[in-house]
């Protein structure tokens, strides 16, 4: 059997993610695997996205995958927002990341912030949350009265595209639309905080 060799990734949109996978699995010799996991995310996706769509209000999502600056998410992050039913309103798919400043986040004012920083798994993103740089710029938010800040892993979830879309997609449903969504992530891959204070 030939060595396995590095298949270089950094999908930006989710059709790179796509592409990466498909390249992933002819690499390993087994195409046919790629091709069944890139179609059953695509119909978990496809299933997400049909509801959302059904849903009466598409609330403004601030999506942070950093805090101290705040960095707006971008990319296919901002992908699964519209797919989830919401509008990023400081990030765009397509666009990566980018460092705010507190204004930036005081006058985009959203509905909904999801704070997933880069690198933390949910305890460690929610002990970040609740610390003292992050005040600023998301406290005094819509979001922040209505109890609508929600802290999600920014490791295995939001951290990097890769097989988890489609349960990230999924997560970020919940969030957006509670009602019309119960897949159970809540508590194991986001929590809420209410208030901004970490309560």
């Amino acid at each position: 059997m030939p060595p396995v060799r590095p298949v270089p990734a950094e999908p930006s949109a989710l059709a790179d993610l796509w592409v990466d996978l498909r390249r992933v699995s002819d690499s390993l010799g087994v195409p046919e695997r790629g091709v069944q996991l890139i179609t059953r995310l695509k119909t978990r996706i496809e299933a997400v996205a049909l509801r959302a769509a059904q849903q009466p209000r598409r609330p403004r999502v601030a999506c942070l995958v950093g805090l101290d600056p705040p960095v707006a998410a971008g990319g296919w992050i901002s992908e699964l927002v519209a797919l989830a039913g919401g509008e990023d309103v400081l990030g765009a798919p397509g666009a990566g990341p980018r460092a705010l400043t507190a204004e930036e986040l005081d006058r985009a004012d959203p509905d909904v912030i999801v704070l997933a920083p880069a690198g933390l798994d949910l305890p460690a993103a929610l002990a970040a949350a609740r610390g003292p740089a992050t005040g600023p710029g998301w406290q005094k938010s819509r979001a922040a009265r209505e109890g609508q800040v929600h802290v999600a892993d920014g490791t295995a979830l939001l951290g990097r595209p890769g097989p988890q879309v489609g349960e990230a997609l999924e997560v970020i449903a919940e969030m957006l639309h509670p009602a019309a969504f119960r897949f159970g992530h809540e508590g194991k891959s986001w929590t809420r905080i209410e208030g901004g204070s970490g309560t």
